[in-house]
């Protein structure tokens, strides 16, 4: 007990003379307290964006994985098409002007993502920034979020086309595009 009774002692000590060296030391000391405070509500203004930059990260990996899929399926059309004649061939380069639209849309789709990511970290820039030098930033943060907002809209737009085209081409030609991919590789 004795020891644990010291420790506080102790504590309090130390405690009580920082108290009393910023009551002394006035001004200064309440400057950089406050300073402190300032830059602990800014860092908290500042991470309710990071959520929002999280899910755009998310749907920018989505994004990459469907893009990975589509140039893994263009190049096997290629391959395939170099050895192919005829009407197998014609629904081969038909198959690939559809891959070739799918990518233009989902490249359009990472692209205005990734500038909605841009803007996210200009809204938090611009939060950290303002709260930290007590500046109203309030009109450039609106505009750089609705601008980040219009920006995912129109990515997630040209993700839907995308999907949509897919699926489209899925119901209708699929048979067509495999079934000559199949005759191809039979001996």
């Amino acid at each position: 007990m004795s020891f644990v009774s010291s420790v506080m002692k102790k504590t309090f000590l130390i405690l009580s003379s920082a108290l009393l060296l910023m009551l002394f030391a006035g001004g200064v000391w309440a400057e950089e307290i406050e300073g402190s405070i300032r830059i602990a509500e800014s860092m908290q203004m500042a991470v309710t964006p990071v959520f929002l930059l999280a899910g755009v990260g998310l749907i920018l990996s989505v994004l990459g994985v469907r893009l990975g899929r589509i140039k893994d399926r263009m190049r096997v059309l290629q391959q395939a098409l170099v050895n192919i004649e005829g009407e197998g061939k014609e629904v081969l380069e038909d198959e690939r002007n559809k891959l070739t639209n799918r990518s233009k849309l989902i490249y359009t789709s990472i692209c205005s993502c990734a500038a909605s990511a841009l803007f996210v970290c200009f809204v938090i820039v611009s939060l950290f920034v303002g709260n930290l030098y007590e500046k109203d930033f309030s009109l450039l943060i609106a505009i750089l979020f609705i601008t980040c907002m219009v920006l995912l809209i129109i990515s997630l737009i040209f993700f839907v086309f995308e999907v949509f085209i897919s699926t489209r081409s899925i119901h209708r030609r699929l048979v067509d595009s495999e079934s000559v991919l199949a005759s191809k590789t039979k001996p």
